[in-house]
């Protein structure tokens, strides 16, 4: 059996992600991919960036180291996040009220250009 230590980006983030579309809440679990998540988040994707903020923001577990590294590493990777990621990532900052300025405004920044691209879902996020 495979420990958290042992999870990849995409492993951490799709478990947290599974979890939270369950409903099912193992802080324990959460604490240990929070943990593990922070100590590999430059590796982490757009993808697994925003599904993780999404997974701890359904839950509504409000985890400031966690969502300071997400953070620091979206903004570095702006320019890559397509319109779900960033309303997603811009919902999870909303549902934990996460008020990241600088996180903040560069989503705002990158979204505005692509706004014609955004789904319904997206814009209502």
């Amino acid at each position: 059996l495979r420990t958290i230590s042992d999870f990849g980006c995409q492993s951490l983030s799709n478990t947290a992600w599974a979890y939270a579309r369950f409903g099912v809440v193992d802080f324990p679990l959460l604490n240990a991919i929070s943990a593990s998540a922070i100590l590999s988040i430059i590796e982490f994707d757009i993808q697994n960036l925003s599904n993780t903020a999404w997974a701890f923001a359904t839950v509504l577990l409000e985890d400031v180291p966690l969502m300071e590294s997400i953070s620091a590493s979206a903004l570095e990777k702006m320019n890559q996040f397509d319109p779900r990621a960033l309303a997603n990532l811009a919902w999870s900052c909303a549902r934990v009220l996460y008020a990241h300025s600088p996180l903040l405004e560069a989503i705002a920044s990158a979204a505005v250009p692509r706004c014609a691209d955004f789904e319904p879902q997206g814009i209502g996020n």
